[in-house]
């Protein structure tokens, strides 16, 4: 033991002195403790902890020897006179066997909810705290003590009266609870002690008696947690707080007593199997890779080989067991913080060859050891992890680095001759690029991105065949950074290379895990392939899977129409081809086009659009519509009406889906979540789904308050009125809506018509027949739609007025070709009213 040095205060020696108990050197604790008794024989604490220690060391007479000359020459001092009172009621407990090392516990901390947390790194762990207990818990406190003798009896007198003579020193309350508690009178045992502890608040020993009483379940109902007071007042009082243990650990190590440091480990290794059966994983490395420590300071290489031995058994077996991935990379951290790096590395290694370890780990290990630990095998298996976790840019990085430092070459001195060959790229110097490419290249073929740039210049300046051997070398070092081997399929689609193209898609295809988006440009090349060899139905297939995944991509929606328009093979659509050529100029050179000529190409998109809906080609025509919202990045009124129609006549669920995609199109784009819901619901009115477009115009209501104007305005009102109707449904509010709709169109268009053939419904349906018959009157009906004849035909039966119908009205009906399916419906209505009241032959068109 070290000797004391002058400048400790009391209470950092008692605190030394606790840490000696904590690690049961109880000689050194005693001598320390007697030093300290030197210049402190007044302070009761210091004086009842002398004579635990003496009970631990069995020392208790000589002990009361040197009390009684203390008291010989400080016969004022309360602290001494109580401790030899004391003394001689523990030597004469001991004398007469009084009392019971029964170890039986009669109350279950636990209960008592003293559960405290302790954190080793950034895994927590809660374990149970245990008093440490100097005198060997010497009585049994749950049986009264059945036989005293005379001279016990007189001591413990004697502890009362010294306890009526001096009741405002805490020394002399703990002295009264001592003797109460071995009289087996708990509860006058406590009221004493609680005297003690709110006389001196920071006293250990008072503490240390009510936590004994408390863990037998011996005190009246109380809140109190007196094992938590005492740990605040002397955490080294108490066992199974791993912080504790750690401190008290490296305490000693300074002290460069390694004895003591390794107890301080191996206590809490075996008061946890004791206490749990079984250590956590963190903690018992922990233990063990302290104690190894701990051995190679003191020089003991036997005991030192013998522990690393253990904490190699203990890592080996970690990793053959189902340990997460996690709890391996903390071993390797605490490997690392003892300098046994060799265990660290493997613990690393096993990391990033393992298929449960998560990218973030992989990467945090890569970050850690690419540099650090740069060799061939970790090369092997780095790369092994960037094959498991292949969208990671960052194992891409650490791959390059651990070569660059296998070959003493500074990482970040490289790095930034390619950020420098980079910005002579964006400034079109090619010239110096290559030849600082072409000299990095010679050094460092090993990295991929040095081949990508040289292909990119090269294909850039038109030098196709330097381009594709510095792309196909890229490919055969990293074909994970999909980015760049779509930049590869590219160049080979370019130039016409379709046998390559397709061994480099299918061999991507192979790989698992493999972005969405670099999935569908797999299969956007695939399609080009067949395409190429006339295989239009297989082109399809494939390009239907990019659209799939990414529904509103106009380079996969125009192969799409091209695969339609081959596979159909009909003379009307021929135009369509000319059609698509124009889209695709336009998105080639968007920035070059007037406004003049973008109007042109959709206006001719939307004319054949329609076309192709009204001849029946539906995939066509929706496929049509979703470029012409892209070409004009916008919403308007017409886009909606043309979404509405083909995307009903097309698939209308898998249209649905499609149009709530339609927001992860550019953020520039001018996009209403109310206008998407309105477009919806016109699709599941244009299928007579009218119970589903009444819930999304409710939608629209509730959280969008629809916020719609002009057109679109007038195109809400309408659906909504026309989705109540079709649900029996004839308010009277439908009037205004009606009207409010009228405004907002051109008195000529068709639209406007419909909405006053509604309207003269709705006044038949309310009675309002003179207002009903007034507007029919006034009515011109040169162009009428299904839905006007619909409601204007069932309006006037209701006027009785089917004679006036003009004649050429029944034969528009006759002519009409019904689009969807509520046309059918409203069509096949109209044959029924119309030919049982003027003899006409019914016709099921839905037939």
């Amino acid at each position: 033991m070290k000797p004391l040095t002058k400048n400790l205060t009391t209470q950092a020696e008692l605190e030394l002195v606790n840490k000696y108990i904590f690690v049961e050197d109880y000689k050194n604790a005693e001598q320390l403790l007697k030093n300290i008794f030197l210049y402190n024989s007044n302070n009761f604490e210091v004086v009842f902890k002398r004579i635990d220690l003496a009970k631990k060391n069995s020392s208790l007479e000589t002990l009361l020897k040197e009390l009684l000359n203390f008291r010989s020459t400080n016969e004022h001092s309360i602290a001494i006179e109580a401790g030899i009172i004391l003394t001689k009621i523990k030597i004469n407990l001991n004398k007469k066997n009084m009392h019971n090392q029964s170890q039986k516990k009669i109350f279950d901390y636990e209960s008592l909810e003293a559960l405290l947390p302790i954190k080793v790194k950034n895994k927590q762990i809660t374990l149970t705290r245990n008093l440490i207990y100097l005198d060997d818990k010497e009585n049994d406190s749950s049986q009264k003590p059945n036989a005293k003798s005379q001279e016990l009896n007189n001591l413990l007198q004697e502890a009362f009266d010294f306890y009526t003579k001096n009741n405002k020193s805490y020394g002399a309350c703990y002295l009264a609870g001592y003797a109460y508690y071995y009289l087996g009178f708990f509860k006058d045992s406590y009221l004493k002690l609680k005297e003690a502890i709110t006389l001196n608040t920071q006293s250990a020993m008072t503490l240390q008696l009510l936590t004994d009483l408390q863990d037998k379940g011996l005190l009246p109902d109380t809140k109190e947690d007196f094992l938590l007071q005492l740990e605040n007042v002397d955490k080294y009082l108490v066992y199974g707080k791993f912080n504790t243990h750690t401190e008290v650990y490296r305490e000693f190590l300074s002290r460069k007593e390694y004895e003591n440091s390794v107890k301080a480990f191996k206590i809490l290794y075996h008061w946890l199997q004791k206490e749990y059966g079984n250590i956590p994983m963190e903690v018992e490395l922990s233990c063990l890779l302290g104690i190894m420590k701990a051995y190679e300071l003191q020089g003991n290489s036997s005991s030192y080989e013998a522990a690393k031995h253990d904490v190699e058994n203990f890592i080996l077996s970690l990793e053959k067991s189902e340990t997460i991935p996690e709890e391996i990379f903390f071993v390797a951290e605490l490997c690392e913080s003892y300098g046994i790096t060799h265990l660290a590395k493997n613990c690393f290694l096993w990391i990033l060859r393992n298929k449960k370890s998560s990218t973030t780990l992989c990467v945090k290990v890569s970050n850690h050891c690419a540099s650090k630990y740069a060799s061939e095998r970790f090369l092997n298996e780095l790369k092994l992890a960037y094959e498991n976790h292949n969208e990671s840019e960052d194992l891409r990085e650490s791959i390059l680095i651990c070569q660059l430092v296998m070959n003493n070459i500074n990482p970040n001195e490289y790095m930034g001759v390619k950020e420098k060959i980079r910005n002579l790229m964006l400034s079109d110097n090619h010239d110096s690029s290559i030849e600082h490419l072409n000299e990095l290249c010679i050094k460092f073929s090993y990295d991929p991105e040095i081949h990508l740039l040289l292909a990119e210049i090269f294909f850039s300046q038109n030098n196709n065949k330097k381009a594709f051997t510095h792309f196909r070398a890229m490919y055969a070092l990293d074909k994970y950074n999909f980015e760049s081997s779509i930049k590869y399929l590219y160049f080979l689609l370019k130039n016409q290379d379709f046998i390559n193209a397709r061994n480099i898609c299918e061999d991507l295809k192979k790989i698992k895990n493999i972005p969405m988006h670099i999935s569908a440009e797999i299969n956007w090349c695939f399609s080009i392939c067949e395409m190429s060899e006339k295989n239009h139905e297989k082109a399809k297939n494939f390009i239907s899977d990019a659209l799939s995944i990414e529904p509103w991509n106009p380079n996969y929606i125009s192969l799409y129409i091209r695969c339609l328009l081959n596979i159909y093979n009909q003379d009307f659509l021929l135009e369509g081809k000319d059609i698509i050529n124009q889209i695709e100029d336009y998105f080639a050179k968007k920035d070059d086009l007037n406004e003049k000529k973008i109007k042109t190409c959709i206006k001719n998109t939307e004319t054949f659009s329609l076309n192709c809906l009204e001849k029946g080609f539906y995939d066509i025509s929706w496929s049509f519509s979703k470029l012409i919202y892209i070409l004009e990045e916008k919403i308007n009124p017409e886009i909606i009406i043309l979404l509405s129609k083909t995307g009903s006549a097309h698939l209308p669920q898998e249209s649905v889906k499609e149009l709530l995609l339609i927001l992860k199109l550019s953020q520039s784009q001018d996009v209403k979540l109310d206008l998407i819901f309105l477009i919806i619901a016109n699709i599941y009115a244009n299928c007579a789904q009218w119970k589903l477009a009444d819930e999304w115009i409710n939608m629209m209501n509730i959280n969008y308050n629809h916020s719609f104007e002009g057109k679109n305005l007038s195109f809400f009102y309408s659906l909504k009125v026309l989705v109540s109707f079709m649900q029996g449904n004839t308010e009277k509010k439908s009037i205004p809506y009606l009207e409010i709709s009228s405004e907002s169109l051109e008195s000529s268009s068709l639209d406007i018509l419909e909405n006053q053939c509604m309207l003269i419904y709705a006044l038949s349906c309310q009675g309002s027949l003179a207002e009903a018959a007034k507007r029919f009157e006034s009515l011109n009906f040169d162009q009428i739609s299904i839905q006007g004849c619909y409601f204007l035909v069932k309006a006037i039966y209701r006027l009785n007025k089917l004679d006036k119908l003009p004649g050429h009205i029944i034969s528009t009906i006759v002519k009409f070709s019904p689009s969807n399916i509520k046309e059918r419906n409203m069509l096949n209505e109209l044959f029924v009213i119309l030919g049982y009241q003027l003899n006409l032959p019914t016709i099921d068109l839905a037939s």
